[in-house]
C-alpha cells in the first residue's frame, strides 16, 4: 500500500462564503438572461460611482417612471432587480436627473422627486409639485446647486431648499 502524507496548509477548503452575487454585486436571478442585465434609457447620472438611469425600457416592457443602478464601478451592467421606483403609475415619465450633495433629483413633467442617496439605502426626501420639466436640457448643475427652468420659473436646490430664482422679478 502507499501512503500519502498532505500537510493541513497544503488542503483546499470549499469556500462558503464566496458567491456569484458577492463577487459580482449581480443577483443570480438576474444574471440568468441578458435581457434582464441591459437596458435603454433617456436620462442618466453618475452617483457615487453608480451609473442611474431613468425612464427605461428593459427585457421588452417600457417603465416610463423607474429608475436603474448599477453596481459600484459597472456602469453598463443594469440587473432589473436594483430597481428604485418613486412614484409609479402616476401618469407621468422621469423626464430628468441630477445630482448635488448626496441628493439626487428626479424630474418628471409635473414634479420633482429629492431622493437621499448618501448612506446605503435610497429613500424619498422632499417632493415639489407643479415645476417639472419637459427635457433634460433644462437642467443644470451648479457649483450652488441644481438649476433648472420651465414655465413657472427658473429655480435653484442647494441640497437643503429650493428657491424660485426669479420670482417677483418678472411681472
Amino acid at each position: 500500500y502507499y501512503l500519502w502524507i498532505i500537510e493541513q496548509k497544503d488542503l483546499l477548503t470549499f469556500n462558503e462564503v464566496d458567491s456569484y452575487e458577492s463577487e459580482t454585486l449581480i443577483k443570480q436571478e438576474d444574471a440568468k438572461s441578458l435581457g434582464t442585465l441591459t437596458c435603454q434609457y433617456k436620462t442618466a447620472v453618475h452617483v457615487n460611482n453608480r451609473l442611474y438611469v431613468g425612464n427605461i425600457k428593459q427585457d421588452g416592457k417600457t417603465y416610463g417612471d423607474r429608475m436603474l443602478k448599477t453596481p459600484v464601478a459597472k456602469y453598463n451592467v443594469f440587473p432589473a432587480s436594483n430597481y428604485i421606483d418613486v412614484a409609479i403609475q402616476d401618469g407621468d415619465e422621469i423626464t430628468g436627473l441630477a445630482y448635488y450633495k448626496d441628493r439626487l433629483l428626479q424630474f418628471k413633467k409635473k414634479k420633482v422627486f429629492v431622493i437621499n442617496v448618501s448612506g446605503d439605502y435610497e429613500y424619498l426626501e422632499d417632493t415639489f409639485d407643479n415645476i417639472g420639466i419637459n427635457k433634460q436640457c433644462q437642467i443644470t448643475e451648479t457649483p450652488y446647486g441644481v438649476v433648472w427652468v420651465n414655465a413657472s420659473g427658473c429655480f435653484l436646490y442647494d441640497g437643503k431648499k429650493m428657491v424660485n430664482l426669479i420670482d417677483g422679478m418678472i411681472g
